[in-house]
């Protein structure tokens, strides 16, 4: 075979793989977003353009620093903003928040990679996303407003982001006054079968051009309509959130990622250290030395931000901190999972409820991070 070939083929592939997603999208995804859903873009030193979306609150609390929501991996902003009633950040402008949310580089209505062509290819890692795209958002929703500190919150890795920037250090992380995670795991160890498959996933992945997952769900989707308990077991509890939902967020929230990615998530699953992609810096040990005040929040069923995982996360940090438990045992209606945190039908009242209170407590604007002894377990 000539060898211009399979690369020919490929191409072929990708572009009717583009195409069905459009037309997969449309069938299964939600509404697009509202009027008031404001497009904004922030450009990143390497030269990524990132989409931001802003939602102005009808009636902002006075003194309220600015709020920018960070989705996980694999997904883009429309797991933090699906519908009117599956919003976080929707939630917040209605809470009087200054709300905004981003999709990470390649995901969402970013700019896009492509393995043919062009100048912006699947190459970036998780510090990537840290030291490069992560500031360009702050930064330039600080510019819109006018804020001299923005609060952060973070969901599953978008959390793991958060830690990572205070991790760090520097202009980024003084720009922000609060911060919280929810369902965002600071260790890789969740028992030898699981770990061994992640471990095997993480190495297949890393060796390929592009880790392909938009056009591959939304093939399996029907099939998923069908048999949606596989899913449902690992990455979200039917009890708390509509199995509808649940598969239009597959059609509209799912995004390919970076082999460098899945390499780091490797090297942490290996070492069960949660390090720079160079092994050097610890950002794990690193966090003792953090006074942004920060809430961390788990589900108590959450298969992936698994509790004592979550926990390790909230022990890690230096400054004045909090921890809530959302499941039945603290209040709930049931025990939430990892994407019913953000998804769950009464995820307004169980879940976002105690991270508006920590923000109004801890954001008004011009509160300097109060460097206090480690707070009590919240439940």
């Amino acid at each position: 075979m000539r060898p211009w070939r399979p690369l020919a083929l490929c191409a072929l592939l990708l572009s009717a793989c583009s195409h069905g997603c459009a037309i997969g999208r449309s069938l299964w995804s939600p509404a697009p977003l509202p009027e008031q859903a404001q497009h904004k873009t922030a450009k990143t030193a390497d030269g990524w353009e990132l989409s931001l979306i802003h939602y102005v609150p009808a009636a902002k609390q006075e003194r309220r620093r600015p709020v920018l929501f960070v989705h996980g991996i694999v997904t883009n902003q429309r797991n933090l903003d699906y519908d009117e009633k599956h919003s976080i950040v929707r939630e917040a402008a209605r809470h009087g928040l200054d709300a905004w949310s981003m999709s990470l580089r390649a995901h969402g209505e970013s700019t896009k990679a492509s393995l043919f062509g062009g100048d912006k290819k699947y190459d970036w890692d998780f510090d990537t996303y840290c030291t490069e795209d992560l500031p360009a958002a702050i930064a330039e929703v600080k510019e819109e407003t006018g804020a001299a500190q923005i609060d952060l919150v973070g969901h599953s890795m978008g959390g793991m982001l958060v830690y990572c920037l205070l991790a760090r250090g520097g202009e980024a992380a003084q720009s922000i006054g609060a911060a919280a995670t929810l369902g965002s795991p600071l260790g890789f160890r969740w028992g030898p079968r699981m770990n061994s498959l992640a471990r095997l996933g993480a190495s297949a992945a890393s060796k390929l051009p592009v880790v392909k997952l938009d056009s591959p769900t939304l093939l399996a989707l029907p099939l998923m309509s069908l048999f949606p308990q596989p899913a449902a077991l690992f990455l979200y509890n039917p009890a708390n959130m509509d199995e509808k939902v649940w598969q239009g967020f597959l059609a509209v929230g799912v995004e390919d990622e970076s082999p460098r990615l899945a390499a780091q998530f490797g090297q942490w699953l290996e070492t069960d250290r949660f390090t720079s992609r160079d092994g050097a810096l610890d950002y794990e040990k690193a966090l003792a030395q953090t006074r942004t005040p920060v809430l961390v929040i788990a589900g108590k069923a959450d298969q992936l931000g698994f509790t004592p995982l979550v926990r390790r996360g909230y022990d890690a940090l230096g400054g004045d901190k909090a921890f809530v438990l959302v499941g039945e045992e603290n209040g709930a209606g049931a025990d939430y999972g990892h994407m019913d945190l953000l998804l769950g039908d009464h995820a307004p009242q169980e879940v976002f409820e105690p991270l508006w209170e920590w923000l109004s407590a801890k954001g008004r604007s011009g509160t300097a991070p109060t460097p206090a002894p480690a707070a009590p377990s919240v439940k």
